[in-house]
Protein backbone atom coordinates (compact mmCIF):
# COMPACT_ATOMS: atom_id res chain seq x y z
CA UNK A 1 0.00 0.00 0.00
CA UNK A 2 1.96 3.25 -1.17
CA UNK A 3 1.35 6.52 0.88
CA UNK A 4 2.29 9.56 -1.44
CA UNK A 5 3.29 13.05 0.29
CA UNK A 6 2.82 15.80 -1.73
CA UNK A 7 4.13 19.43 -1.15
CA UNK A 8 2.97 22.54 -2.38
CA UNK A 9 3.48 25.95 -1.71
CA UNK A 10 0.04 27.25 -0.80
CA UNK A 11 -2.24 28.72 -2.93
CA UNK A 12 -3.68 25.72 -5.58
CA UNK A 13 -7.61 25.39 -5.55
CA UNK A 14 -9.41 22.84 -4.32
CA UNK A 15 -9.76 21.50 -8.02
CA UNK A 16 -6.37 21.76 -8.81
CA UNK A 17 -5.69 19.51 -5.56
CA UNK A 18 -8.07 17.40 -6.90
CA UNK A 19 -6.52 16.71 -10.13
CA UNK A 20 -2.96 15.97 -8.54
CA UNK A 21 -4.64 13.28 -6.27
CA UNK A 22 -6.42 11.67 -8.98
CA UNK A 23 -3.10 11.90 -11.64
CA UNK A 24 -0.72 10.34 -9.04
CA UNK A 25 -3.45 7.93 -7.82
CA UNK A 26 -3.41 6.67 -11.21
CA UNK A 27 -0.22 6.85 -12.11
CA UNK A 28 1.15 4.71 -9.07
CA UNK A 29 -1.49 2.32 -8.95
CA UNK A 30 -0.88 1.18 -12.58
CA UNK A 31 2.97 1.32 -11.54
CA UNK A 32 2.42 -0.94 -8.62
CA UNK A 33 -0.58 -3.12 -10.32
CA UNK A 34 -2.65 -2.11 -7.81
CA UNK A 35 -6.23 -1.02 -7.10
CA UNK A 36 -6.37 2.60 -6.85
CA UNK A 37 -7.85 2.28 -3.51
CA UNK A 38 -5.26 1.23 -2.35
CA UNK A 39 -3.03 4.11 -2.81
CA UNK A 40 -3.32 7.21 -0.23
CA UNK A 41 -2.04 10.64 -0.92
CA UNK A 42 -1.70 13.39 1.15
CA UNK A 43 -0.89 17.35 0.22
CA UNK A 44 0.86 18.98 2.42
CA UNK A 45 0.46 22.90 1.85
CA UNK A 46 3.35 24.94 2.88
CA UNK A 47 3.32 28.51 3.46
CA UNK A 48 5.61 31.13 1.77
CA UNK A 49 7.35 31.46 5.93
CA UNK A 50 7.72 27.62 6.07
CA UNK A 51 9.58 27.10 2.79
CA UNK A 52 13.05 28.06 2.11
CA UNK A 53 15.50 27.83 -1.08
CA UNK A 54 18.87 29.66 -1.74
CA UNK A 55 19.48 30.46 1.89
CA UNK A 56 15.97 32.59 1.82
CA UNK A 57 12.71 32.06 3.04
CA UNK A 58 10.38 32.01 -0.02
CA UNK A 59 8.43 35.41 1.64
CA UNK A 60 11.63 36.89 2.07
CA UNK A 61 12.52 36.52 -1.81
CA UNK A 62 8.96 38.05 -2.56
CA UNK A 63 9.86 41.24 -1.15
CA UNK A 64 13.40 41.47 -2.66
CA UNK A 65 11.09 40.39 -6.27
CA UNK A 66 8.84 43.52 -5.21
CA UNK A 67 11.62 45.95 -4.63
CA UNK A 68 13.61 44.92 -7.45
CA UNK A 69 10.91 46.04 -9.50
CA UNK A 70 10.24 49.08 -7.49
CA UNK A 71 13.81 50.12 -8.36
CA UNK A 72 13.03 48.56 -11.98
CA UNK A 73 10.10 51.12 -12.32
CA UNK A 74 11.68 54.41 -10.28
CA UNK A 75 14.71 53.77 -12.71
CA UNK A 76 12.39 53.64 -15.94
CA UNK A 77 10.29 56.55 -14.32
CA UNK A 78 13.54 58.72 -14.25
CA UNK A 79 14.42 57.48 -17.89
CA UNK A 80 10.74 58.67 -19.31
CA UNK A 81 10.46 54.89 -20.45
CA UNK A 82 7.11 52.66 -19.47
CA UNK A 83 7.54 49.68 -17.44
CA UNK A 84 5.94 46.40 -19.11
CA UNK A 85 3.02 46.69 -16.19
CA UNK A 86 1.85 50.53 -17.63
CA UNK A 87 2.28 48.83 -21.32
CA UNK A 88 -0.13 46.48 -20.64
Amino acid sequence: MPFITVKLIEGRTLDQKRQIVSGITKVVAEACNITEDRVYLFIEDLSREEYGRGGLLLCDKDIEATKAKDIEATKAEDAGVQTKEELS
